[in-house]
């Protein structure tokens, strides 16, 4: 989701760690706010199509389950998970396709399981990864959970992607938006000539093709007025 291509032009800044070393590390041995706690803001659409997703299993409720497991492996660790949900002015298609803005019972049934787990949860007034970035950026959060790289794109400081190689692990791969390489000139100039979720971009430029002619000094305002 995001921006096509855009997490293989920084995969090899990415940093691999395990969920509950990376809270440790940050919201204990270098806690700076006393928090005393990791603040994760999650996308909950990654979960909520992750559950959606589970296909040719034997128990008729293994996307609940799915869930279930996700909300017990969090309420674990020491961190402070915020849920965010899209909201009703998100963009109305994305990638060609219809958007549907009514909430969805996959949506309902995570946000009454976050209720039992008493984890915090919210509806974004547009986008879930446009919030969050807005809550990386105001310090509300220490990171972003998200597949979609709109979220480093809109200015989140920290972006971890799940890693799904060992399935009974909760691995993350890590993004710092100091030291991914890009400037938010760059991510700026890829979000509008490459394709996206709510855009076709400019035919035949890729992200990287983007990255490139940002490197040879070809900036968006330049690109604007041609």
């Amino acid at each position: 989701m995001g921006v096509k291509g855009f997490w293989q032009l920084i995969d090899s800044t990415k940093v691999s760690v395990p969920l509950l070393e990376l809270a440790v590390k940050q919201g204990f041995n270098e806690n700076s706010d006393n928090k005393h706690a990791y603040r994760l803001g999650i996308d909950a659409s990654i979960l909520v199509h992750a559950a959606h997703g589970i296909k040719n299993s034997s128990h008729e409720n293994a996307g609940l389950l799915s869930l279930l497991r996700t909300c017990g492996c969090l309420f674990t660790m020491p961190i402070i998970p915020v849920f965010v949900f899209d909201g009703d002015q998100r963009p109305k298609g994305k990638r060609g396709q219809n958007v549907r803005k009514n909430t969805t019972t996959w949506e309902i049934e995570l946000q009454q399981l976050l209720d039992v787990f008493a984890f915090e949860w919210r509806q974004a007034p547009a986008e879930a990864e446009a919030e969050l970035a807005s809550m990386s950026k105001a310090g509300v959060i220490d990171a972003v959970l998200s597949e979609d790289s709109d979220a480093l794109i809109f200015g989140a400081k920290c972006v971890l992607r799940i890693e799904h190689k060992d399935k009974s692990a909760f691995d993350v791969n890590v993004y710092d938006s100091q030291s991914c390489g890009l400037t938010s000139d760059d991510m700026v100039f890829i979000a509008l000539l490459a394709k996206g979720d709510c855009g076709p971009g400019l035919p035949g430029c890729s992200a990287k093709t983007t990255l490139e002619l940002s490197r040879a000094g070809v900036t968006p305002p330049a690109c604007l007025s041609v």
